[in-house]
């Protein structure tokens, strides 16, 4: 078992730091550039990208509902931010809001492993970090056809189209994708099939460099050409067939036959087993309102749970940036994390409490472990054995009152699949290998997800979009969004660009070790409150994965919508 530790340990903080240099460490040093508010009251998207935020809004304004722009934009998400995600290579949760049904459904669209996953294979001290073989079947695709052909209004041809155009014709490049190709050189250059895409005779692109992707688009091609070809059989039908087309085709057969060369773990069986689906949301009722998450494999019950533990204190009146403040969120958030580290994964392999983690009761007991003058450490147990009683994020709203609130990612790569175009996941390095825990890696089953976009409603009506990219700090940065607007009164863009406080007392995920390091945005708290929080025991850093998030909120009443895209990347919001 020391061996298993010691690997997983070499293993994954090679791929937490490809990760964290991809999502920005330590990237935000003082005053946070400023985007502005967008207003609209017809609709609103928000996405990680400029270009694909306007790809979004172009398909409302062809008349297209939310579901079309959010597949559109994922497809574009894919083409300009490709190291974090790609439709067609990882995986996708998503709240959907169907205004016609009154309904909040969780889009579930997450792969299961290889049948080759083991524990032993993966305790193998020889097996590199980064690779092919570090990919689990990809089900993203699936999802999203499978929410198109049921919800959308447009053909998969319209919504591809923008991507298509964007792959095949290139696009400047800006500040993130060199930063994040530039950081990860090395990775790049270690297939020859990425090297020759996103490096420039060898070397990283500079900013307003065109970047061409043709091998991606082509494949789009196939699959709208495939679309095409069953037109006859129905809209909804032919999307599905584009589905089997994927997954039995020609293109799996690329990425089982470069996986099996490059020394990875996928066979076509394993592609046949993908099957995603519209699960049961998870939510809790927060003063008035309805807060939703995606139910487990997701870990979005770490954010319910910290949330129902909070709401037991007084918030409005408290500052946001005080030391008590920061204190009192970090210790229930920390509790939540433990939480799902000792009994949340898979639930078709184990059984997650669902309805005793989130219940009022199990939070009344959990505030009771906290101690408002000083704070915990790793380990820390997981409540119930006291209790007797884990990215890309789009958020769109359309003029008939759908909305959806998705996270979409590949994890954070740079493997290429051949000639397919196809950028694959690195899903594996975030399960366990130890016995015992809910999440350890097994054949077949899917792993405890990071991806877990937030959605509230007030009477039945959605009021707030939010989610965040980053691996743990998901959760964490949701739960201070939500209260920023919520408790202390600011707007989306004012919640998106506080400051931000990043607690690291449990194994985090891929590196497996709890620093304990309670993380500060640099240069954004002052002095005084950083001493205070030392004095309350916490080991203080500045360096972390400090996330992408953005928001949007509802005014059901007046029809007013406010959106804020985060200043730490090239987040935008465009409305109407």
């Amino acid at each position: 078992m020391e061996n298993k530790r010691r690997f997983f340990y070499r293993a994954s903080l090679t791929a937490f730091a490809i990760t964290a240099l991809a999502i920005g460490v330590g990237s935000s040093v003082g005053v946070v550039e400023a985007n502005p508010l967008v207003p609209g009251n017809q609709h609103m998207v928000a996405a990680s990208h400029p270009l694909a935020a306007k790809v979004g809004a172009r398909i409302l304004e062809q008349g297209g509902n939310a579901v079309d722009a959010a597949v559109a934009t994922a497809a574009a998400i894919g083409v300009v931010e490709p190291w974090f995600s790609n439709i067609l290579g990882g995986g996708t949760w998503a709240l959907f809001y169907n205004a016609q049904e009154k309904k909040v459904l969780n889009l579930e669209a997450v792969g299961p492993t290889p049948s080759g996953a083991t524990p032993e294979f993966y305790s193998n001290l020889d097996l590199p970090a980064y690779g092919v073989h570090q990919a689990n079947i990809p089900a993203a695709f699936d999802g999203w056809t499978l929410i198109l052909a049921r919800y959308g209004t447009k053909s998969l041809k319209e919504v591809l189209a923008p991507a298509i155009e964007l792959a095949e014709k290139g696009f400047p490049v800006g500040k993130d994708f060199v930063t994040q190709s530039t950081n990860s050189r090395d990775e790049i250059s270690k297939y020859s099939s990425s090297a020759r895409i996103y490096l420039k005779n060898g070397q990283p692109y500079k900013i307003g460099d065109i970047l061409v992707q043709k091998d991606l688009a082509a494949t789009y091609k196939q699959l709208v050409q495939v679309e095409q070809d069953n037109l006859g059989r129905g809209r909804a039908q032919a999307i599905r067939a584009v589905r089997d087309f994927f997954y039995s085709g020609p293109i799996m057969k690329a990425l089982v036959k470069f996986s099996q060369e490059n020394k990875g773990l996928f066979t076509e069986a394993d592609f046949a087993k993908v099957q995603a689906r519209f699960v049961e949301p998870i939510k809790i009722a927060y003063r008035g309102l309805d807060v939703y998450q995606n139910a487990p494999n997701s870990q979005g019950i770490t954010m319910l749970m910290a949330l129902n533990i909070l709401e037991g204190y007084d918030l409005k009146k408290m500052d946001p940036k005080s030391p008590e403040t920061i204190h009192l969120i970090t210790e229930a958030i920390k509790l939540a994390f433990a939480d799902r580290h000792w009994y949340v994964g898979d639930p078709d392999f184990v059984k997650v409490p669902v309805d005793r983690l989130l219940s009022k009761e199990y939070a009344a007991a959990q505030r009771k472990r906290i101690d408002v003058q000083r704070a915990k450490d790793w380990p820390i147990q997981g409540g119930l054995e006291q209790f007797t009683k884990n990215t890309t994020t789009i958020l769109v709203k359309d003029k008939d009152g759908n909305a959806l609130s998705i996270t979409t990612s590949i994890g954070s790569n740079w493997v290429v699949m051949g000639d397919t175009g196809i950028m694959i996941n690195n899903r594996m390095p975030m399960f366990d290998v130890e016995a015992g825990l809910p999440n350890q890696v097994q054949p077949g089953k899917k792993v405890r997800h990071t991806s877990n976009p937030a959605m509230a409603l007030k009477d039945g009506k959605p009021v707030l979009l939010w989610a965040c990219s980053g691996v743990d700090t998901q959760p964490q940065v949701q739960v201070h969004g939500f209260l920023n607007v919520v408790e202390f009164g600011m707007n989306p863009l004012e919640a998106v660009s506080a400051p931000r406080i990043i607690q690291h007392s449990f194994p985090v995920t891929r590196v497996r070790i709890a620093s304990n390091i309670l993380a500060l945005e640099r240069g954004r708290f002052a002095p005084d409150v950083v001493e205070a929080l030392k004095k309350k025991g916490h080991k203080t850093g500045d360096r972390a994965i400090f996330g992408n998030m953005n928001m949007i909120q509802l005014d059901p009443t007046t029809g007013a919508i406010l959106a804020g895209a985060d200043p730490r990347q090239e987040g935008t919001a465009i409305g109407w």
